[in-house]
């Protein structure tokens, strides 16, 4: 419910996704890369599509996924700085690595506390903890009512 609420606040422009502590799930600029499908060379930006989606990204088209031109991440160092060096279309890729901290706590903190609070209301309301009670007492009396382990 926590993460619904961020989107609207976020397509409402009401909660922006700039800088800290903006509602951006994702960094901005994270160096784990996501390669267009099939892999395409490019020299600039608009060679990966003609839709501009603004700040040097582009799309093949409204709605599809933006890429931007950017270097091999998997070349050396020195290939990287080389301006010759081969790039790539490719986008930022959504990976708990580049969660932002708004990221970490809507989508690691809140889901999974959500999930351990829907796990023990769902214990709590099947009452399992007195049935599993009366399991045992079931056991104990077919056991002869003393506990323990058996020799005999």
């Amino acid at each position: 419910m926590a993460d619904q609420l961020r989107h609207v606040l976020q397509d409402l422009e009401w909660w922006p996704s700039g800088p800290w502590p903006g509602s951006s799930e994702y960094v901005s600029d994270c160096s784990t890369r996501s390669f267009m499908t099939p892999l395409q060379a490019c020299a600039t930006g608009s060679d990966c599509g003609t839709f501009d989606c603004g700040n040097g990204h582009f799309s093949a088209g409204e709605g599809l996924p933006c890429f931007v031109c950017r270097g091999n991440p998997s070349a050396s160092p020195e290939a990287a700085l080389n301006a010759t060096a081969a790039q790539y279309c490719s986008q930022n890729a959504e990976t708990f690595s580049c969660l932002s901290p708004v990221g970490w706590a809507f989508t690691v903190a809140m889901t999974y506390v959500g999930f351990l609070c829907f796990f023990l209301a769902t214990f709590w309301n099947a009452d399992l903890v007195g049935k599993l009670r009366a399991v045992r007492d079931k056991w104990r009396a077919l056991r002869g009512g003393g506990g323990g382990g058996g020799g005999g």
